[in-house]
């Protein structure tokens, strides 16, 4: 899912007073955008412009700028507005009529996802230099999803002491290559007739939206050791099975085929459900003012080390972050554009405090009523803070601080109602989870809430427990045996990303908008109306001026 992009977007721009650059006519603006990819050093590269439009200075321009929406990427975008002098010349020969910049999260979170702002101009430093729109609207295509039912029937026995565990898998073909794993269903233990939970897949990862390419569907027996049977298989094209509810396909096994003569099939596997059908996106939410939330945990036990020694993992150097520091800048960059107040909850866990008394759930700033601060630089603050008041301790327990969000995702949901907020509980660790069981109950109860928890491992501990709790293979259970209704989990070890905070962030919220959708589908909760936007009046021309751009 960090792969690729989350989905598309479109920007449609438009201009107001802007300056005059031509003597004898007005300007004849243009809009150049440049994106900055921080993973690769950042550094502008052109990415897109609009079409020159001739004599104006408000030009509403027709052609879009389309862009791949990556919500873990902070993607910078920077506008450029210049006068043609010179067609199919350089920018460099055009002159300049004003720039801007700022990220796409800011305005997929602005309200009605459309920003108004002055263009900059070194010559006009009063920011006289005329105004920039931007529009962004998602392009529909990409929200395209499968719904997908299967039961299968006389499926063929293969294990000894008891009957088979079934589960399926899905395969596209590719150009070039062999088919490649787009789905993986549940497992079911012990039985020839398994129906499996209903499942959602995108149009995009299915068969990346062509509807006829050859997609291969294989029922094979769930093994522990990983080596799993293939019981049969067919093929088929998306556009074959969305006209095949109550169809059967027969599985074959093509080495029983051609060992047996009078083969037929190794069990049938029934279309119960396969449509296709448009669903709402993470965009679509933040456009109705849903807010992503994000709160903060931070690891201080003993096994971090002496803060004041550089070989701790909570050393501040004032020349550069440790790891918690990065994490926490990584993370809450990307996401304090989606929070209108800015405001975050930090916690700490396994510390001795200034009352001798060990908390595994206290707010950094002291305040239990209040234990919000204020944008990534109060996270920062607050953490420098609590480092020089209390004591590292231990042990490394998860479930207070889990349990503890929770309530306040609970509370909230109640006092605003459901779709208007979705926490990211950020999890900041050096090491192995001492309260296991309870963690896991923790986490079970928490995935009916509209919550994801992101797990940054530092240090070079043993994270074994952090991956079982992750939970992308094996569903999370309960010691009373409770499954997890949905995965919530994250978790990325931070000496995989080599120190990079651009690629921290990309792994650690690769997963949010599929939880984050997955959660508001499975309660059926709706995105509400797009939220109106009235563009602030900057002089006569803006009223009459087009507030849907394309339509002048």
């Amino acid at each position: 899912m960090s792969s690729g992009p989350y989905t598309k977007v479109q920007l449609r721009l438009s201009c107001r007073r802007l300056l005059n650059k031509d003597v004898l006519s007005k300007s004849d603006p243009q809009v150049v955008l440049f994106t900055a990819n921080p993973i690769r050093g950042g550094g502008w590269t052109e990415y897109g412009c609009t079409e020159m439009l001739r004599d104006t200075l408000n030009p509403d321009f027709a052609k879009a700028i389309e862009l791949d929406y990556y919500f873990e990427e902070e993607q910078k975008l920077r506008f450029v507005v210049i006068d043609i002098d010179k067609p199919n010349g350089r920018i460099q020969d055009q002159d300049l009529l004003g720039t801007y910049e700022t990220t796409l999260a800011n305005i997929l979170s602005a309200s009605g996802q459309h920003i108004q702002k002055p263009l900059v101009h070194p010559t006009n430093p009063n920011g006289k230099a005329g105004y920039l729109r931007v529009a962004a609207e998602e392009v529909t295509d990409s929200k395209s999803v499968i719904k997908m039912t299967f039961h299968g029937q006389k499926l063929d026995k293969k294990d000894f002491f008891g009957k088979s565990d079934p589960f399926f898998q899905i395969s596209k073909a590719q150009e070039s290559g062999p088919p490649v794993v787009v789905f993986r269903s549940e497992h079911i233990r012990n039985t020839l007739d398994p129906t499996w939970k209903p499942v959602v897949v995108t149009i995009a990862d299915l068969c990346n939206g062509d509807l006829n390419r050859e997609l291969q569907f294989d029922v094979l027996d769930w093994n522990k050791n990983g080596s799993h049977t293939l019981i049969g298989g067919f093929r088929a094209r998306t556009t074959d099975l969305l006209a095949a509810r109550g169809k059967d396909y027969l599985l074959v096994n093509p080495k029983k085929q051609a060992r047996k003569k009078s083969y037929v099939h190794s069990g049938i596997l029934h279309v119960l459900q396969f449509t296709m059908e448009e669903q709402p996106s993470l965009l679509d939410y933040l456009a109705g003012g849903t807010q992503l939330n994000l709160c903060v945990a931070v690891d201080f036990t003993a096994s971090n080390g002496d803060p004041r020694n550089p070989s701790s993992l909570h050393f501040v150097n004032p020349n550069a972050f440790n790891h918690y520091q990065e994490a926490i800048v990584s993370v809450g960059t990307i996401l304090e554009p989606y929070d209108t107040d800015k405001r975050f909850p930090i916690y700490g866990f396994g510390a001795k405090l200034y009352d001798g008394n060990v908390s595994h759930c206290w707010p950094l700033n002291g305040n239990y009523g209040q234990p919000e601060v204020v944008g990534v630089s109060g996270l920062l603050e607050a953490y420098g803070s609590a480092l020089q008041n209390v004591t590292l301790w231990g042990p490394t327990n998860f479930s207070p601080i889990i349990n503890q969000v929770a309530t306040q995702v609970r509370e909230l949901e109640t006092e605003v109602g459901p779709g208007l907020n979705y926490t990211i509980l950020l999890m900041i660790t050096d090491g192995a989870i001492t309260d296991m069981e309870n963690t896991i109950r923790a986490i079970v109860d928490a995935a009916s809430l509209p919550l994801s928890i992101i797990i940054v491992g530092v240090g070079n501990a043993d994270f074994t427990n952090m991956n079982i709790l992750d939970a992308d293979d094996v569903p999370l259970r309960t010691p009373e045996g409770r499954t997890c209704e949905r995965d919530i989990v994250q978790f990325v070890p931070y000496r995989t990303t080599a120190g990079n905070t651009a690629k921290l962030a990309k792994e650690v919220l690769a997963e949010v908008p599929h939880q984050f959708t997955g959660f508001m589908r499975q309660h059926a909760v709706k995105p509400r109306l797009r939220r109106q936007h009235t563009w602030m009046s900057v002089d006569s021309s803006f009223s009459r001026a087009p507030t849907t751009y394309g339509h002048a």
